[in-house]
C-alpha cells in the first residue's frame, strides 16, 4: 500500500494540480478574450477601476468595485432568460457592464444604482457610445440603502456592500412588494451576505445558477 501512495504523490498528484491550474488559466484567458472583444465592439470600458477614497455610504460598508467576469455574465443571462417586460436592477452597478448586456437582451429597462461618483460617470460614458446610447438603461447616483425599487422584478448584486446595507436593501424590496405586489428574483454573486437572504421572511432560495457561483432567490 505504501508504494501506491508514493506513486500517487510523486506522479499522479502533480498531474492533477497541473490540470486544475491549466483549466484555471484557460478560463482566465477566455474571460480576457471576451472582455477585449465586447468592449472594443461596443466601445465601452467596464473594467476600469477608480475607487473613491472615502466611503460615503450610510452604513460605511461599501466594498471594492469588481465587475462580473464576461463568461459568468453570459452564462447568467442564458440561464435566467430575460423577458420583454422585465426590469432588472443592478444594485452597485459600477461601470455598467451587467445593465448594458441585460438591456441588449430586449428587456423593458435596466437600472443601475451606484454610490461612487467615479463609477457613475464611467457608466454614463459607456452608455454614450454609438453602440449603447439607445439601450433602455438608467443610471442612478444613489446609495443602495436609499433606493426604493418599486418597479424592478430582477435584482442583481455583486456583493457591493456589507450586511447593514444589505438588510436595508432587503427591507426596501420587501416594502416595494407591499406597495406593488409582483414576482421577483434576486441574483447574488458571492455569498458573504447569503445568510441575510436565507433568513428573510419573504425570500426562498432556489439554488445555484449552474457554473456561475450565482445564488437565486425568489418570492414565489
Amino acid at each position: 500500500m505504501l508504494y501506491k501512495k508514493v506513486i500517487y504523490l510523486v506522479f499522479i498528484r502533480p498531474l492533477e494540480i497541473n490540470c486544475v491550474y491549466f483549466y484555471y488559466l484557460i478560463e482566465k484567458l477566455w474571460g480576457v478574450l471576451l472582455q477585449c472583444y465586447w468592449e472594443k465592439k461596443l466601445q465601452i470600458n467596464t473594467s476600469y477601476i477608480c475607487e473613491d477614497k472615502q466611503d460615503g455610504s450610510r452604513f460605511q460598508d461599501q466594498n471594492l468595485y469588481s465587475a462580473l467576469p464576461y463568461p459568468t455574465l453570459f452564462k447568467m443571462l442564458e440561464i435566467i432568460k430575460l423577458k420583454a417586460d422585465d426590469v432588472l436592477v443592478d444594485l452597485g452597478c459600477g461601470a455598467g457592464r451587467v445593465v448594458i448586456f441585460a438591456a441588449r437582451e430586449g428587456i423593458k429597462e435596466a437600472i443601475g444604482v451606484e454610490l461612487r461618483k467615479s463609477q457613475v460617470e464611467s457608466a454614463r460614458i459607456n452608455l454614450s457610445s454609438p453602440k449603447t446610447c439607445n439601450l433602455p438603461v438608467t443610471i442612478i447616483h444613489q446609495d443602495a440603502a436609499d433606493y426604493l425599487p418599486y418597479r424592478g422584478n430582477i435584482f442583481y448584486m455583486l456583493e457591493p456592500f456589507g450586511p447593514d446595507t444589505t438588510k436595508k436593501v432587503l427591507a426596501n424590496i420587501q416594502h416595494s412588494l407591499e406597495q406593488n405586489p409582483r414576482q421577483i428574483k434576486i441574483l447574488l454573486y458571492h455569498n458573504k451576505v447569503r445568510l441575510l437572504l436565507d433568513m428573510s421572511s419573504f425570500l426562498k432560495f432556489k439554488g445555484h445558477l449552474a457554473d456561475t457561483g450565482i445564488l437565486l432567490y425568489t418570492n414565489f
